[in-house]
């Protein structure tokens, strides 16, 4: 919900990007310092998830710096691998550039293959939606996609099969079950050997195939 509020924006919402870009982000990027407030602590450990996933819309590119903002996917200090002790200095706008509608660049910045590929008329939009809009579901599908339909799910958990046996082979499957293999692998120093057979190490392939 927090990402929705504050990139949800559409050519009509433009003064809410605008309260939101000044509040909280700095020459472009986010703010290091405390700030009070019920929004930003949920969006500042993903800012740079949003930002590596959002491109611009530039319209007038009154409030879009020219060199650090990403107006074109990454921005141009980024792209030109401009030092950062430099990046302060750099004020102009985009619509600075902005000729009858159109992004006219310098030619010396057209010159750099990287930077004319990248060059468009292009406010903020979501890379991953067919409408450029960030909504909750679509922020939670991608920080936590959604696992693929196992097929044979549907063969264990079945009515003439005991639930206790399902879940352990549901464990089994997930590489789940407490095994010294499985310990092994999360950290756990241990000695390894079968209790059934005690000649090898103990493991779900030998213990239950």
């Amino acid at each position: 919900m927090i990402l929705h509020l504050a990139w949800t924006f559409s050519s009509g919402d433009s003064q809410w990007a605008g309260l939101l870009r000044k509040r909280f982000l700095k020459n472009g990027k986010p703010i290091n310092h405390y700030f009070q407030s019920s929004v930003w602590g949920g969006i500042k450990e993903r800012m740079e998830t949003v930002s590596s996933n959002s491109i611009w819309i530039v319209g007038t590119g009154t409030n879009i710096n020219l060199w650090t903002d990403n107006w074109l996917g990454i921005s141009l200090v980024d792209l030109l691998h401009i030092p950062p002790f430099l990046h302060k200095q750099l004020r102009a706008l985009v619509a600075d550039v902005v000729v009858d509608g159109a992004v006219q660049l310098p030619a010396a910045l057209l010159a750099d293959p990287a930077v004319s590929s990248r060059v468009a008329d292009t406010i903020l939009v979501w890379l991953h939606s067919s409408d450029g809009k960030l909504t909750s579901k679509l922020a939670q599908n991608f920080l936590l996609p959604v696992s693929i339909p196992l097929p044979w799910a549907a063969l264990i958990w079945r009515s003439c099969i005991p639930p206790s046996c399902s879940f352990i082979l549901w464990h089994t499957m997930h590489g789940k079950m407490p095994t010294d293999e499985n310990l092994r692998r999360r950290g756990c120093i241990t000695v390894s050997i079968c209790n059934l057979c005690m000649t090898t190490d103990e493991s779900s392939d030998h213990l239950f195939l």
